[in-house]
């Protein structure tokens, strides 16, 4: 669901746990062991990547409004769903997943989500459910979890509320589980200010606005599994003291907590030279900063990404270091610290399995490429 840059920052836990006899969380690098390129002629625009149990690759388009299916070596196998607004048709991007052997995809657009059985078959569609806190306060039709309930997750949609208000007067949102037909039940309500802005370019019609995702964010990251067995919510509200706090709460399907920890790290104020090097050399970017759309924090966000990987634990990751390196912490089942693991910026990981890592390339670019890494120690 994003353009992400920063800077290192020192991380602590509060508690000792998940070290080695020495005291020292085991650090891992990640050590390529194949490459799959997709099939260029069939694959452009990608919105998501899905990798299935066989290794089999699941690409959503969101230009086409379909799924390409690939094997594990990068064949190309089948076209699933078309562009329309019939059952089994997408007209807008959305999510990929898993309940079961069962195939899902929502659509932002038709505000539904649609079944699949692998093999392209479709057998299932549901309409969006989840009641709204208001015309402009959508919750936005998320994964289908491990027991057939629905996550709904916050969202806010810039040209809307840039008419309406700020974004710091902004409401909170709810984070939703419920059934399908069914109540929604509120799991958390977080605050989602600083997602997304709004800025002007010229245009040969003259001056349009157009919306952008902040690079600087500090709002909650909500991740969800991709079978759909648990999902973390990380509230990385930022810190302007000496020692900064984040926390991490991870629940099961059904929305029971399973573990909530709180983790130190060490804050770093966004000074204008730093801030010149946070923003990449980046044209529009720039331009948003001249303009003053673009959110910067005091301190930096300790946090720019998370997931939940297939064997129930939780990866996040920390802003860009100096060497274009990102240094992931890993929690095991518990929430205790397991071990550090160094990765290539560029490289945007999608699951997780023991030592196996799958992670995309330029996701969104015209020619991704899929790879798989090994976890090697230090």
């Amino acid at each position: 669901m994003r353009l992400v840059i920063g800077i290192g920052i020192a991380w602590i836990q509060l508690l000792t746990i998940g070290s080695n006899a020495s005291g020292q969380t085991p650090e891992f690098r990640l050590v390529l062991d194949r490459i799959v390129p997709l099939d260029p002629t069939r694959v452009f625009d990608v919105t998501d990547v899905l990798i299935g149990k066989d290794g089999a690759i699941y690409v959503r388009q969101e230009e086409t409004a379909n799924i390409s299916a690939f094997t594990a070596s990068g064949e190309f196998v089948r076209t699933i769903g078309l562009r329309g607004t019939a059952p089994g048709r997408f007209l807008g991007a959305g999510l990929l997943g898993w309940v079961g052997d069962t195939l899902w995809s929502t659509d932002y657009t038709t505000r539904r989500i649609e079944y699949y059985h692998p093999t392209g078959r479709h057998f299932r569609s549901h309409v969006a459910w989840v009641p709204l806190d208001g015309p402009f306060l959508p919750q936005l039709l998320g994964p289908t979890l491990a027991d057939g309930s629905v996550l709904a997750v916050p969202t806010t949609i810039p040209e809307k509320f840039s008419r309406m208000a700020p974004a710091d007067s902004l409401p909170l949102l709810r984070l939703r589980r419920g059934s399908l037909p069914g109540n929604a039940d509120t799991i958390a309500i977080l605050s989602i200010r600083h997602t997304y802005g709004m800025a002007k370019r010229q245009t040969p019609q003259g001056v349009r606005q157009f919306e952008f995702q902040q690079p600087l964010s500090d709002d909650p990251i909500v991740a969800i599994a991709r079978n759909g067995e648990a999902f973390v919510i990380v509230d990385r509200r930022v810190s302007a003291g000496t020692k900064g706090f984040f926390r991490v709460t991870k629940f099961s399907s059904q929305a029971r907590k399973q573990f909530g920890v709180r983790l130190a790290y060490s804050p770093i104020a966004i000074t204008p030279s730093l801030l010149n090097t946070l923003i990449p050399d980046s044209v529009r970017l720039r331009a948003i900063l001249e303009q003053g759309a673009l959110f910067v924090p005091t301190h930096q966000p300790p946090i720019s990404a998370a997931f939940v990987a297939r064997d129930g634990k939780v990866w996040i990751r920390g802003p860009l270091e100096t060497d274009s390196t990102t240094k992931w912490i890993v929690l095991d089942e518990n929430g205790r610290m397991e071990k550090n693991v160094r990765a290539d910026s560029r490289l945007q990981l999608l699951e997780a399995d023991g030592a196996i890592v799958w992670v995309v390339q330029n996701a969104r670019s015209r020619k991704p490429v899929i790879s798989r890494y090994r976890l090697i120690e230090n």
